[in-house]
C-alpha cells in the first residue's frame, strides 16, 4: 500500500514538474516575442557608409546595396526568419560610425541579437583626405563629391603647372593613418562589446576606384599606396576582433563603377554580396 502511494505521489511530482517546464518555456517564448526575439529568426545588421546603402548617381534608378542582395540570398535559405537592419548613409567615415549609429542604444541593442554583421568604411576617410590636400595645394575647398572628380580637378590644375604633382606625392607620403587606426579600434570594439559570441562579423576592404585609367596614372600611384595602408590596418585587427575580412582588392571593381567613378553599379554591388556570401559559406548556417 505505502509502496503504491510513493508511486502515486513521485508520478504526481513528475507531472506538476513537467507541466512547470512547460509553463516557464511558454512565458519565455512570449517574453522574446515582446522583445522582438523569435527563437527561430536570423538577425542580419548591416553597418557603413555609400556603398552598403545602395548609392546611385540616378535618382531614376534604384540602386540594391550588397546587404539586400546578401538578404535575399539569407531568405533562400533561412526562410522569412531572416531580419535585416541597416545602419548606413552616404559620406560616412569610420568616426562617424561610432559616433551616430555605435553609440545608440538601439543600435547596440540590434547588434547583442544579430548572427551577422556586415562592416564597410574607410573610403571617405581617403576622400576627406583628398579634400584637404586639395584645400592645401591650391588654397581654396573642392566641390568634390567622389574620386574621380578628384582626380579630375588636380589633372586640370596639375597640366598647367607640373611642379603641383610633385608637391602633391610629397604631401601624400606623409599622410599617417593612425586617427583612422583609433577610430576603426573603436567601433570594433564596440561591436565585440556587444555582440554575441557565435556572431559572425564581415568587413570588406577598399578597391581602388581608378585602377589603370589613361590620365591618372601619375596620381594613381599614390592614392593605391594610401588605399593599400586602409586596408592593412583592416586586414591586421582581423585575429584580434575575431572578424572576417571579404577581400575586394582584386575583384575588378573598377569596371563596374556608375557614373561617379567610385561607387559601385549594380554588378558591382553583386560582386560585392558574392565574395561576403562565399566567405559566410565557408561555415554552415
Amino acid at each position: 500500500m505505502k509502496v503504491k502511494m510513493r508511486g502515486r505521489i513521485f508520478g504526481m511530482l513528475i507531472i506538476v514538474l513537467i507541466l512547470c517546464v512547460g509553463v516557464m518555456a511558454a512565458f519565455m517564448r512570449v517574453g522574446r516575442r515582446e522583445a522582438g526575439m523569435d527563437e527561430a529568426a536570423f538577425y542580419y545588421v548591416a553597418l557603413g557608409d555609400s556603398i552598403p546603402n545602395g548609392y546611385s548617381v540616378s535618382e531614376e534608378q534604384d540602386m540594391e546595396g550588397y546587404p539586400r542582395i546578401l538578404t535575399e540570398e539569407l531568405r533562400e535559405v533561412k526562410g522569412d526568419s531572416v531580419s535585416f537592419s541597416e545602419y548606413t548613409k552616404n559620406g560616412i567615415t569610420a568616426d562617424g560610425l561610432c559616433e551616430r549609429y555605435l553609440s545608440d542604444v538601439k543600435v547596440q541593442e540590434e547588434i547583442k541579437n544579430a548572427d551577422l554583421i556586415t562592416v564597410t568604411a574607410g573610403a571617405n576617410d581617403i576622400l576627406k583626405r583628398c579634400r584637404e590636400l586639395y584645400r592645401e595645394i591650391f588654397g581654396e575647398e573642392a566641390e568634390v563629391q567622389d574620386m574621380e572628380t578628384v582626380f579630375s580637378a588636380f589633372q586640370k590644375r596639375m597640366a598647367k603647372n607640373p611642379e603641383l604633382a610633385a608637391k602633391a606625392a610629397e604631401i601624400m607620403k606623409g599622410w599617417r593613418w593612425e586617427e583612422f587606426e583609433e577610430d576603426w579600434k573603436r567601433m570594433m570594439d564596440s561591436i565585440q562589446k556587444n555582440r554575441k559570441k557565435s556572431c559572425r562579423v564581415i568587413v570588406t576592404t577598399l578597391y581602388n576606384p581608378v585602377g589603370e585609367k589613361e590620365g591618372f596614372r601619375m596620381l594613381n600611384l599614390y592614392i593605391e599606396q594610401q588605399i593599400g595602408r586602409v586596408n592593412d590596418v583592416i586586414m591586421e585587427y582581423q585575429e584580434v576582433y575575431g572578424y572576417q575580412a571579404a577581400d575586394i582588392r582584386e575583384a575588378g571593381m573598377e569596371e563596374h563603377l556608375q557614373a561617379d567613378g567610385l561607387h559601385p553599379d549594380g554588378d558591382g554591388q553583386r560582386i560585392i554580396a558574392g565574395r561576403v556570401w562565399s566567405l559566410f559559406m565557408k561555415e554552415r548556417l
